[in-house]
């Protein structure tokens, strides 16, 4: 066990992601008017989903476990929460793509100026060299020219070898979200306020257990 699996409970060679809710509702952004199912999950949710698989490797099982009180896990609301997490990670697998097209098509356009502007930049340099064989301040000219014009591809040459992977491997991580299995279990905890969403490794592997 690697030290960051020692951190999370794992149930038959899964990573269980937990959290404890005192209702349904908590799990999602209070400020969505969409249908329940199609909600927003709340800004803190996504992200602590998010940042736990993006820990593991992708072939990594994982399972999302939600606790909740025995009123609240009986819900009609608690039994589509899987669908409602699994349509909030589809929209964002989908933004993922849009962006992916999005990079590439601004790589394509990149690339095409950065190409335009060095063939024009050759040629004032092939124009000024046939005037002037590099001798005083015109060979600074055209090694400057030659200089910017290989600067004007640094934009398409980044995106093509380094900007794209990022986007991918953050739709890679939503995709897998998306098809994880998700569990409602019940908790009878009481307490005051409103308890964490997050569950502490500690507290969850006695109250789990029994």
């Amino acid at each position: 066990m690697t030290e960051i699996e020692s951190h999370y409970r794992t149930e038959n060679g899964s990573i269980l992601i937990e959290m404890r809710l005192r209702t349904v509702m908590q799990i999602f952004n209070s400020l969505d008017p969409a249908p329940f199912h199609e909600k927003d999950l709340d800004p803190d949710a996504e992200a602590y989903i998010t940042e736990i698989v993006q820990d593991f490797p992708l072939a990594q099982p994982m399972k999302i476990v939600i606790h909740l009180p025995c009123r609240e896990a009986e819900c009609e609301e608690a039994g589509t929460l899987e669908m409602a997490i699994r349509n909030h990670y589809n929209y964002l697998e989908a933004s993922a793509a849009r962006e992916m097209r999005l990079k590439f098509r601004q790589g394509r356009v990149s690339l095409a100026i950065g190409l335009s502007f060095l063939f024009v930049m050759a040629g004032a340099f092939h124009v000024i060299q046939s005037y002037n064989l590099f001798q005083g301040p015109t060979s600074f000219l055209t090694q400057g020219l030659l200089i910017v014009s290989w600067v004007a591809m640094w934009e398409p040459i980044t995106i093509f070898l380094y900007g794209w992977w990022p986007i991918r491997r953050k739709q890679r991580i939503y995709e897998k979200i998306r098809g994880m299995k998700v569990e409602v279990r019940h908790d009878d905890r009481e307490g005051d306020g409103n308890p964490p969403l997050v569950v502490p490794r500690e507290e969850s592997q006695g109250s789990l257990t029994k």
